[in-house]
Formats: C-alpha cells, sequence, structure tokens
C-alpha cells in the first residue's frame, strides 16, 4: 500500500473515532447527528478518491460523485432536521 494511502487510512481511522466522539459527548442530539453526518460525508469522499481510484478519473466523475456526496449528505441532513 503506498504512504498516501496509508495516510488516508489513518485519517479515515481519526474520523471513526471523531464520529464517536461526537456522538458520546452528550451534546444535543441535532448537532451529534450533524457532525456524524458531515465526517460520515468526509469518510465516503476519501474512500471514492483514494481507494475507489476515481480521483483518478476524468474531471467529470470526480464532479459527479462530489456532488453525489454532497446532495446524498444534504438530504440527509434535512431530513433530519425536519424530522
Amino acid at each position: 500500500m503506498s504512504e498516501t494511502k496509508t495516510r488516508v487510512w489513518v485519517a479515515l481511522v481519526w474520523a471513526t473515532l471523531l464520529s464517536w466522539v461526537a456522538a458520546e459527548s452528550g451534546e444535543t442530539a441535532l448537532l451529534a447527528a450533524v457532525a456524524v453526518l458531515v465526517v460520515a460525508a468526509a469518510k465516503v469522499g476519501l474512500v471514492l478518491r483514494h481507494f475507489m481510484e476515481v480521483g483518478r478519473g476524468s474531471g467529470a466523475w470526480r464532479y459527479f460523485f462530489t456532488s453525489w456526496v454532497i446532495a446524498v449528505t444534504g438530504v440527509m441532513l434535512v431530513g433530519y432536521v425536519l424530522a
């Protein structure tokens, strides 16, 4: 595994720990949920870019997948807030 992928993997592990801390911190449910969803979206972006090789694809594919992650995260956040 390349050094870059190792660093991304370490970042993913730290992001997982950050999500856990946010969820268990005793903050309001809304704040914790938003934090967890935003961290999860960042993790999805890292996995797509570095482990599924979207980062090496054409600009159109990168734009499509980045837009998809943002749109899905936005819909989930709006749905959670309105529920």
